[in-house]
């Protein structure tokens, strides 16, 4: 028996030898020296992070009640105005479950769910003494939020496993509040295009996009991918980036990949980053890069043009909640169920088609699609010749609660 305890201890110590060997060369090499920052100060899982739109400051929250603002001008130096009395943002009762800065940067959005009052947010005034109004929500969690392009309302993704919905709440009074739309199960994330005409959301059942003119929803269903969050490109507002986990019918096992839906030529395109669901996407300030993340733990960086793999970054030892670009997109910011808040310098990848890291090309990681070109059409179609998909759309999104 002493023998074989010896004989495991040498297995074990061999093994672990082997995986820092392996750790250190190539990619993990390169991830140290990306990584500028990296700070535990919750003590909890990171469940999200956000870069300001304006100004060099970023935000993370987690399961410990609180928000920590950043400066990243002097990246490493927590960002603590006088008003702000050294303190970070508590209050909200439990976990923080999203974040975003409005447009202006004057303001941070929370959202969060208490078992007994359920999903809201709340909304802090960050010049001067912050203030803090209190939104109200649904029953369900608040799984993601996003202001409009006006900073006039803000978008919540609300549910849970048997409903959800995305909730409009106006910030200057100009309605009382309203649900978009209703689906079946969570709706995890959200997002409104560059040109406010639309708003994404994640949903169990496929990405939904609400049409703010036309005041109705369409159900974009790839075979087999669910989607877990959605960012339209900045500067492309009829493209949409979608990341999550894909299983094909017919096939085993799982992928984590990216849909690239161009909304205009009704087109997709697939890029499979990880065998694990991702769980995050960014896209920089240009539409130059896309970050996705996930069960893997790690950061995928990709040419949002060409769809190449750029690099993948390692340092985290949990699953990444969270992704956002700095507003020159130079850093990436990510948040992890480790506990840890990183921050990666990327911007010597702007501008460029591929790196050497990883040997990635555009070949092994985006391939062609077509299906959203029919799955697109038949759910605008009107005429006789409805598709399954458009059946699909009538059932699943329910718009009946739209004022």
């Amino acid at each position: 028996m002493a023998n074989l305890r010896c004989l495991a201890r040498s297995f074990v110590v061999a093994f672990f030898s082997f995986v820092a060997l392996a750790s250190e060369s190539g990619c993990r090499d390169e991830s140290k020296a990306r990584e500028v920052f990296a700070d535990n100060y919750h003590g909890a899982r990171v469940t999200a992070v956000a870069f300001s739109p304006t100004v060099n400051v970023f935000a993370s929250a987690g399961e410990d009640d609180a928000i920590h603002l950043f400066d990243a001008t002097d990246i490493g130096t927590t960002y603590r105005p006088e008003e702000l009395r050294g303190s970070p943002l508590r209050g909200h009762g439990t976990a923080v479950t999203s974040l975003g800065f409005s447009p202006d940067s004057a303001h941070l959005a929370a959202g969060n769910f208490r078992p007994v009052t359920g999903g809201y947010a709340q909304l802090w005034t960050l010049s001067g003494e912050p203030q803090v109004a209190e939104l109200a929500g649904s029953a369900q969690a608040v799984h993601g939020l996003a202001f409009s392009r006006s900073g006039e309302e803000l978008a919540l993704a609300v549910g849970d496993f048997a409903w959800g919905g995305v909730y409009l709440a106006s910030l200057d009074g100009s309605h009382d509040g309203r649900f978009l739309f209703e689906v079946r199960g969570a709706v995890s994330s959200v997002a409104f295009s560059q040109d406010g005409a639309r708003l994404a959301a994640a949903t169990q059942g496929g990405v939904v996009l609400w049409d703010f003119a036309a005041s109705q929803a369409l159900t974009i269903v790839e075979e087999g991918f669910v989607p877990q969050s959605v960012v339209f490109d900045p500067v492309r507002p009829l493209v949409l980036y979608a990341a999550g986990s894909s299983s094909p019918s017919g096939f085993g096992g799982i992928s984590g990949v990216v849909m690239v839906f161009d909304l205009e030529d009704e087109t997709s395109a697939t890029m499979d980053l990880s065998n694990m669901s991702l769980r995050a996407v960014a896209c920089s300030a240009l539409g130059e890069l896309l970050a996705a993340a996930g069960d893997d733990n790690a950061v995928y960086v990709v040419n949002a043009q060409s769809g190449a793999l750029l690099l993948r970054l390692w340092g985290h030892y949990g699953r990444i909640n969270s992704l956002s670009f700095s507003k020159d997109s130079t850093l990436l910011v990510s948040g992890s169920d480790d506990k840890f808040v990183r921050v990666w310098y990327v911007g010597d990848l702007l501008g460029q088609e591929s790196t050497d890291t990883d040997s990635a090309s555009a070949s092994d990681t985006q391939t062609q699609s077509q299906a959203s070109t029919d799955t697109m059409a038949g759910s605008e179609s009107g005429n006789d010749g409805e598709t399954q998909t458009e059946s699909q759309t009538e059932s699943y999104v329910d718009t009946s609660t739209t004022t």
